[in-house]
């Protein structure tokens, strides 16, 4: 499977309006913590989400894509994944 949303320069061209870091939740609490962290933005404005659980990187693309949201780009890292979602 590839990953159309992965861009290795992301975290340099992306500012994000709200950090979220869930590192070490597990599905479904990524998730969820992301749904309410949502809720602080204005349409446009951008959240990067920070998690290990590899799970959660498709539930957080399909929720984005079911709820009208944007997935800019993902970045794999040391640690776990980077999303940054436009709300």
């Amino acid at each position: 499977m590839t990953d159309s949303h992965t861009s290795p320069d992301a975290n340099c061209l992306i500012d994000p309006h709200l950090i979220l870091e869930v590192g070490g939740l597990l599905c479904p609490l990524p998730l969820l913590k992301t749904k309410v962290s949502l809720q602080q933005l204005q349409p446009g404005e951008v959240i990067k989400i920070l998690f290990c659980d590899p799970i959660a990187k498709s539930e957080l693309c399909l929720f984005a894509d079911a709820n009208g949201h944007t997935v800019l780009a993902s970045q794999s890292t040391d640690s776990g994944w980077i999303l940054w979602l436009q709300k």
